[in-house]
């Protein structure tokens, strides 16, 4: 036996297989065979029932004889190890539960297996025993596994040798069999087995480890304690810190986990960075580092040179620095500045956004890299790997938006059906790339003062938008910034990207269209008035759907003033563009397909584009003509509010020089729509009626030449004036062509509202009679009655007074509600009568004969002559035309001074004017005098001279008395040249006449001596005594 013992078996000839296990299962026993080094064949007999729970026994037949169990023969343990760890039991209870029962009552049998097997065979083989319970029934047929909640199991394992050993050793095996046991019991676990573990074993065994899963199981198992050996044992760090291998490299990582309080700040930052840039990918970066000790972010945060380190590593490793910015920035705000994040961005651009190489470019580039060095191969290769895995990762992501939501804004990758297939099967599940995942992480973190520099940011993808090539990755990029920033970083962004978008010299119309409908889905620009006016006005007309595609991302404050700028801009267009934007037949719409609004109808759909057309200038007014035309029709007709806010916002950002250009093209466009006959649509009273009396009153002032605005189209508007600004619309200086035709509509307006209540008077007076007869003829017959029916007399007479009474009665009811009729009438008449009297007197500038003509049968002689005495004599002239006899009116109430000689010789009799003359002011007759023609003059010598005989001479004086005495005996030789000299004698005897009879006056004298002419004077002058004729001389001197 003792030879048996001592020969070494060579486990791979032991011939176990199903056969065996079913015989052992079936029968209860089975036989193996194996051969030990030196080459002997032995026989093992393999037993095992379980109903006694003793499990399986292993015996070894020496020669004719069976050798009995012994636990110290080292080949039957090596056979049982065997058969236990190789047993397939999953299919059968009863081999189940004997490879259970046997490690259960072999407990070191159970140690060795785990210390052998490798980590996962000996984490389930231990999740197996701790489990396992034998509960057999009444028949012992069948048993079931549970937890099995003995805690004496763990300790005894946990206290073993064999533990301590497997932690140090192989400390993955360790921790992947505690993770087996129960949650409740898998810290008390760590713990005993730490307590076993000195600093004497703790190191060596760190030391010789050199897998980073050992030696992170290892600090796993170990805690706070393993990083309290490490930090406290001088040199111990050093292969951690000297980064000699990989696994070291990376367990730091692990290490920082269970940094305790009180640890150097500057040896934890030594051992992040170590840690950090030793890693051989970025897993534990981005998925553990919430479980760091807050020791460590503290001690990072104070490093001065921590930027710096992430600059360094964004050029060594551009997936590991982003990856660090991220994890950062969710432990420190701010830690990455704007720089850095441009620098992150270029370092993906040029990945990302690298142009695709042409058939040839490729030839050259593959002939070029047999050509490099070794090293120099391994750097292209690595670049042309992360940019095929940055592409593909972006495919994927694209796929995955767009299934999420419709492509509305056409910024989004093409799908990629015709990528090649190991793409296609690389873009299911894939996620967001580090890089712009960190980007998208850190722009919220930006600080208000460094907003100014994502500028930078925006203008670093514009020319990669403008390439056909790299386009579809700068688009992706964008999105990522935009989508994943929000707040003022965003708005940023944004309005950066909307500036330079427009501004670029080179990139194509569309391209510039998808980025602002990108941008319009987004949010909007955050610009000034005066920015986007200059945007608007440097874009070309020809672009309409740049121009409405800008438009679309204003925000709404914008919109109005952005509506106006294009109006403006495209008025002012030559025709041949408008007819390319604005063609005169409109596309056709096809029933049943989905079409894009056509330009005319996004401009009629633009606020503030209507005002923009109003306040197109006088030289501008083709432009405006082929506008409101197209853009406007019966589909797309304004109503009366529309075209009021538009006229309402011109007119608040048009100067007051402009105004009234304004206002004139408003009222074109209302006859345009007018014309349309839409039942909706505008109409220029219901427009007009909205606007305040200033804008009415000038709109009623504009020429019908630039408007097409007739003086009747005008009419209704006037009508809705006050009186009082009737009268200051009219009363203004300078004769007004407008306005005097709109007072010619006016008039015969106010004429014929006067004639109704004229004539409403009369019928009114008429009524009244009727009704008073009436209610005379009802009284007398009641009372003819009553004196019937009377037979009393006392009784007749109280009849006849209460008949009188009520007679009395009727007839003062009728008259006094006749009588408030009439007064209504009356001063409905009188208000009319006062207007146009106002009228008259204020307006004589705008005053036409028609005009007056049409006033004087409303207001009475007297009225009429007195409203029109202060008027221009031209103006009478017109009067007359019309009414000759209106010139009697004048000569009666006013006098004939306020009417100029041309209107007394033309429109006034004769016999009128010989009754003045005789009769009025010597100061009228003067000017009658003087106005006189020579025939005329001489008829009225004639009549004189019939009329009042040889008496004739005093009229004749009276006529020249007015007239300045220098000029009465020129006036008398040039007025009567026939009669002169017998006239010129006849004063001269009448002077002697004077004389003689003593009374002659110095006055009367004078007065006859002014009538002579030089020749005649000394005659009568002879004839005066000395002091008389110094006297008149001195008078007529």
């Amino acid at each position: 036996m003792a030879a048996a013992s001592n020969t070494k078996l060579n486990i791979e000839t032991l011939d176990w297989n199903t056969e065996h296990q079913q015989e052992l299962a079936n029968k209860g026993t089975t036989t193996l065979t194996c051969q030990s080094t030196g080459g002997k064949r032995h026989t093992f007999q393999i037993s095992g029932n379980v109903s006694n729970g003793e499990g399986i026994q292993v015996v070894e037949k020496v020669g004719s004889w069976h050798a009995s169990k012994q636990s110290e023969n080292e080949n039957c343990s090596v056979v049982l190890r065997h058969v236990l760890t190789n047993i397939d039991d999953r299919n059968d209870k009863k081999l189940f539960i004997l490879k259970h029962q046997t490690l259960k009552s072999k407990t070191e049998v159970f140690y060795t297996i785990v210390t052998e097997l490798n980590p996962f065979r000996a984490a389930r083989l231990s999740k197996e025993f701790f489990t396992f319970s034998e509960q057999p029934n009444a028949e012992h047929s069948s048993v079931e596994l549970h937890v099995l909640n003995d805690l004496s199991s763990y300790k005894e394992f946990l206290k073993s040798e064999q533990a301590v050993s497997i932690a140090l050793d192989d400390p993955q095996k360790m921790v992947l069999i505690v993770e087996q046991f129960p949650k409740p019991l898998r810290e008390m676990a760590y713990s005993r087995i730490c307590a076993h573990i000195t600093s004497d074993k703790f190191i060596p065994a760190f030391n010789k480890l050199n897998s980073e899963p050992q030696l992170s199981s290892l600090i796993k198992l170990m805690g706070k304690k393993a990083v309290k050996y490490l930090l406290f044992n001088k040199g111990s760090l050093n292969p951690l810190l000297e980064a000699t291998t990989p696994a070291h490299q990376a367990v730091l990582w692990r290490f920082l986990e269970h940094i305790p309080a009180g640890a150097d700040e500057r040896l934890v930052q030594s051992l992040f960075y170590t840690a950090v840039s030793g890693m051989a990918n970025t897993d534990s970066l981005q998925y553990s580092h919430d479980e760091f000790s807050p020791v460590v972010w503290a001690a990072i945060k104070n490093d001065p040179a921590l930027n710096s380190y992430i600059e360094t590593l964004l050029k060594t490793d551009l997936r590991k620095g982003c990856v660090l910015i991220r994890v950062l920035a969710e432990h420190r705000m701010g830690v990455v500045d704007c720089s850095t994040l441009v620098k992150v961005l270029n370092q993906v651009g040029a990945i990302i956004t690298e142009p695709e190489l042409t058939k040839s470019q490729q030839d050259d580039r593959q002939s070029a890299w047999y050509k490099s060095s070794s090293a120099q191969k391994m750097v292209i290769d690595r670049q042309d790997k992360a940019k095929k895995e940055l592409k593909q990762c972006m495919q994927a992501l694209d796929d995955a938006e767009s299934k999420a939501r419709p492509r509305t804004t056409g910024m989004f990758i093409p799908s990629f059906e015709s990528s090649p297939v190991q793409i296609q099967d690389v873009i299911k599940g894939i996620r967001r790339p580090p890089p712009l995942e960190t980007i998208a992480e850190v722009l919220p973190l930006l600080t208000q003062k460094q907003l100014g520099t994502l500028s930078e940011l925006t203008l670093f993808l514009i020319p990669y938008l403008d390439n056909l090539k790299t386009r579809n990755m700068a688009i992706l990029v964008l999105s990522t910034l935009v989508n994943s920033s929000s707040g003022q970083i965003q708005q940023q962004i944004i309005t950066s990207l909307f500036m330079h978008t427009l501004a670029h010299p080179t990139m194509a119309p569309h391209v510039k269209v998808l980025v602002l409908n990108f941008i319009a889905s987004h949010g909007s620009p955050t610009i000034t008035t005066d920015e986007l006016k200059d945007v608007l006005q440097n874009t070309q007309e020809v672009e309409h759907t740049l121009i409405s595609a800008a438009y679309q991302c204003l925000p709404k404050e914008h919109k109005a003033l952005a509506g106006m700028f294009i109006a403006q801009k495209m008025v002012n267009s030559q025709q041949k563009i408008l007819d390319i934007l604005l063609p005169s037949k409109e596309p056709r719409v096809i029933i049943g397909f989905s079409r894009k609004k056509n330009f005319a109808v996004q401009l009629a759909e633009m606020e503030g584009f209507l005002a923009g057309m109003l306040t197109a200038k006088q030289d501008q007014q083709q432009g405006l003509d082929v506008m409101m035309k197209r853009v406007y029709s019966i589909k797309r007709c304004l109503t009366s509010e529309q075209v009021y806010k538009g006229l309402e916002q011109a007119l608040r950002n048009t100067e007051e020089s402009q105004r009234k250009q304004v206002l004139t093209n408003t009222v074109k466009l209302i006859l345009y729509i007018e014309s349309l006959n839409v039942k909706a649509g505008a109409t220029f009273i219901e427009c007009c009626a909205m606007l305040p009396i200033q804008a009415k009153q000038a709109i009623l002032a504009l020429e019908e030449e630039s408007t097409g605005l007739t003086s009747k189209q005008k009419l209704p508007l006037l009508e809705t004036l006050p009186d009082e600004e009737v009268l200051s619309l009219f009363a203004r200086s300078g004769r007004y062509q407008p306005l005097q035709s709109l007072l010619e509509q006016y008039a015969p307006k106010l004429k014929q509202a006067f004639q109704r209540v004229s004539e409403a008077e009369a019928a009114t007076k008429i009524q009244a009679t009727d009704a008073n007869e009436e209610a005379e003829i009802q009284a007398s017959d009641s009372e003819e009655k009553a004196k019937i029916l009377a037979s009393h007399a006392e009784e007749k007479a109280k009849i006849l007074a209460s008949h009188a009474e009520e007679k009395a009665k009727i007839l003062a009811s009728h008259a006094e509600e006749k009588a408030k009729i009439l007064a209504s009438h009356a001063e409905e008449k009188a208000k009319i009568q006062v207007h146009v009297s106002a009228l008259i007197q204020t307006a004589p500038k705008q005053m036409t004969g028609w005009a007056l003509n049409e006033f004087s049968q409303i207001l009475s002689d007297e009225d009429f002559a007195q409203a029109c005495s202060k008027l221009p004599a031209e103006l009478l002239r017109e009067l007359f035309v019309y009414q000759s006899d209106k010139a009697k009116v004048f000569y009666k109430f006013v006098g004939i001074a306020h009417m100029r000689s041309e209107i007394v010789r033309e429109y006034m009799s004769n016999e009128l004017i010989y009754d003045y003359v005789s009769t009025t002011k010597s100061t009228y007759r003067a000017e009658v005098a003087q106005a006189l023609t020579l025939e005329q003059k001489q008829t009225y010598l004639t009549y004189l001279q019939q009329e009042y005989g040889d008496s004739y001479l005093i009229h004749v004086v009276r006529l020249l008395m007015p007239i300045a005495p220098e000029d009465r005996s020129q006036f008398l030789l040039e007025s009567f040249p026939d009669q002169g000299e017998k006239l010129q004698q006849e004063i001269i005897i009448a002077g002697i006449k004077a004389v003689d009879n003593d009374t002659a006056t110095v006055g009367r004298i004078t007065l006859l001596a002014s009538m002579l002419d030089d020749t005649h004077r000394p005659q009568l002058l002879d004839k005066l005594s000395p002091e008389l004729r110094q006297e008149v001389e001195e008078s007529l001197s």
